[in-house]
């Protein structure tokens, strides 16, 4: 029985998105893997979706994913099972690839916008992207050494200049209230990120997620335990942008 719970307003707005965007179609594959998971559709969309290691469990009907519809797949992102909240994301990803974007680079997307903050926080360890930002501060879920507790984000991010969030976010159901309590300028980056205007409507100011460019690679490297590194091949990194 897959471990549905009631979800936060956000990920409901986001899956009725999809039910009201795009029509239902059937599933070509699901990969689960040891950081990213995958779904491919038969409509030749894929999407993927970061996994929580430490929260790992085996998700319901495992065996049977692959034949359940799209939206089936898609409700997952409601589960409080994160491994099955992976796998929904990753279906709402197959489905949100934007027809209007732009490419970029997101390091130097992330330096262009610190040049002129203050105070610029980074919800998740982005190791590639700190390098790029003076005296960031840094918040995560797991102890490190120079970082804060994630439990510290409404006080941090209440007096920001930048927030970059993970897009992981969205699988643990932390995304709505973390755009809620940003103060500053935020994106939301990753390629878990939906790339879906709701997101502007809870605070996000820009979106830097990716578009799976070759779904058998994609399907292939989460199969066989890669992660946003060896994933580079397989997707476009691109933005969008609030209009407000």
């Amino acid at each position: 029985m897959p471990a549905v719970g009631v979800a936060l307003p956000l990920v409901e707005d986001v899956i009725s998105w999809v039910k009201d965007s795009f029509e239902d179609c059937g599933v070509m594959a699901v990969a689960l893997g040891l950081k990213y998971a995958c779904v491919a559709l038969d409509t030749g969309g894929a999407g993927v979706a970061y996994v929580f290691r430490e929260w790992h469990s085996v998700p319901g009907c495992c065996g049977g994913l692959w034949r359940k519809s799209a939206f089936e797949l898609v409700d997952l992102a409601r589960s409080w099972n994160l491994s099955e909240a992976s796998i929904g994301t990753a279906a709402i990803n197959a489905f949100a690839a934007p027809l209007e974007y732009e490419v970029i680079n997101v390091s130097r997307r992330i330096a262009e916008l610190s040049k002129e903050c203050r105070k610029v926080v980074f919800v998740g360890y982005f190791k590639p992207l700190l390098k790029y930002v003076e005296s960031p501060i840094v918040l995560e879920k797991r102890p490190m050494p120079g970082v804060l507790p994630d439990e510290a984000y409404e006080e941090v991010l209440s007096s920001c200049d930048l927030a970059v969030i993970s897009g992981s976010a969205f699988v643990n159901k932390s995304l709505e209230r973390l755009l809620k309590a940003s103060a500053g300028y935020t994106i939301v980056v990753g390629p878990t990120t939906p790339l879906t205007e709701v997101l502007f409507g809870y605070g996000a100011d820009e979106l830097a997620g990716a578009v799976v460019i070759d779904p058998g690679k994609a399907l292939h490297i989460v199969m066989e335990g890669g992660g946003r590194h060896e994933l580079g091949g397989a997707l476009r990194f691109v933005s969008m942008k609030s209009r407000r």
